[in-house]
């Protein structure tokens, strides 16, 4: 990926870090144990037409583009926090 702080972001919700999550709308783990694995996808989006949002009362048409980043898990993302100094061990 061309932006190396997602994988620092992965690693914290990996975590359940309550200072990342805080950045999602919800935490859909916040009463369970954190998830083993996060992918990160990339969709296009546009502005639905006027007539869209009166009739399905949508603002955004949505298009999923490709996988931006394969499923990480703890371990698959040590490498890229060690090479940039934020992983001590």
């Amino acid at each position: 990926t061309d932006h190396p702080w997602l994988y620092h972001l992965i690693a914290k919700l990996l975590e359940n870090d309550a200072s990342a999550s805080s950045l999602l709308r919800s935490n859909p783990f916040t009463d369970g144990p954190p998830p083993r694995w996060i992918r990160a996808l990339l969709y296009e989006y546009s502005f639905a037409t006027p007539q869209q949002t009166r009739e399905e009362g949508v603002y955004w048409n949505r298009r999923l583009t490709r996988e931006y980043l394969k499923p990480q898990s703890t371990q698959s993302v040590r490498p890229a926090l060690k090479a940039r100094g934020w992983l001590q061990s």
